[in-house]
């Protein structure tokens, strides 16, 4: 099951990612933070998918779940 942000109200962000590694670029940015807190929160406090696999915002989740050795992959304690 896949949550409300299949909807366009990511439309932006996947069309940016669609050609970059990042929203800065090559490398995140503050603005790549910033975005993924969200992501962080729902990851964290449920086990709810908001984007299907096959999303450019799934694979970009993936390489920010990636940074400083899979850091934030293992919050704690996930709802599950």
């Amino acid at each position: 099951m896949v949550g409300p942000f299949r909807t366009e109200v990511l439309a932006p962000l996947r069309l940016t990612l669609r050609s970059k590694q990042f929203l800065g670029g090559a490398e995140p940015s503050y603005a790549d933070y910033a975005v993924f807190s969200v992501f962080q929160w729902a990851y964290t406090t449920s086990a709810f998918e908001l984007v299907e696999s096959d999303d450019p915002v799934a694979a970009w989740r993936e390489r920010m779940f990636d940074l400083y050795a899979g850091l934030a992959r293992n919050p704690g304690t996930r709802a599950a």
